[in-house]
């Protein structure tokens, strides 16, 4: 079995409290599913996640397509960090506090140096609201997990 996927399922329906990374411990999603190369998470919209108008942040959105692709590359187990190169946001409706949204992310190229991935954020209704894709590239920084 996948060993990344296999310790990212150990915490399905948690509340992210202790990612390596200090952003998506903000954020606090849960992950809901993780197989290679795909991962669903849920996030609630907080007050201060928003902008004066009381909708979800276009920085904050796009943070979470960022943070969620990420996650997805890791299922793919490199050894490797992979760093966002370019991040494409498409923004289609307000997303309101309060709102859970659902990130639902594929990679949709897995190259040895470039992998393409995209990320739908949807409402409760499956709606998409907001969508986005980027490309990442290979570091010289090793992971650190035991693939």
């Amino acid at each position: 079995m996948n060993k990344a996927v296999e310790f990212i399922n150990q915490h399905l329906n948690e509340e992210v409290k202790n990612s390596p990374s200090a952003f998506a411990n903000w954020l606090g999603g849960k992950i809901i599913k993780a197989e290679a190369g795909h991962v669903i998470m849920q996030f609630d919209v907080r007050n201060d996640m928003t902008n004066p108008v009381m909708t979800l942040h276009g920085g904050v959105a796009a943070g979470i397509i960022d943070e969620v692709i990420g996650l997805t590359v890791f299922t793919i187990e490199h050894q490797y960090f992979f760093m966002t190169v370019n991040l494409h946001v498409n923004y289609f409706t307000k997303v309101n506090t309060g709102d859970v949204i659902t990130a639902d992310c594929t990679v949709v190229k897995d190259g040895k140096k470039i992998i393409h991935a995209r990320c739908d954020l949807r409402n409760a209704d499956g709606k998409i609201m907001v969508t986005g894709a980027a490309d990442l590239l290979r570091t010289d920084k090793k992971i650190g997990f035991d693939f």
